[in-house]
């Protein structure tokens, strides 16, 4: 698997992107994979991460990252 998306509302994609920013795992993240945000639509939002060469997803990554998101 080389991509990982996330698609939601605009107020949980902003969420995701404030703990990528902020904390701890989100910048762990930043570290291991290239990340686009996508916004078409207020409904239909997406965040697509993209392994960086060398590195493998790993979907304990994306269940720490939801750890820090406070909805």
């Amino acid at each position: 698997m080389k991509q990982f998306k996330i698609e939601a509302q605009a107020s949980l994609i902003l969420e995701v992107v404030k703990a990528l920013k902020y904390n701890s795992s989100g910048m762990g993240l930043r570290e291991i994979y290239d990340i686009r945000i996508e916004r078409p639509s207020y409904n239909n939002n997406r965040i697509i991460f993209t392994a960086k060469e060398g590195k493998e997803i790993n979907p304990r990554d994306f269940f720490y990252l939801g750890l820090d998101i406070v909805i």
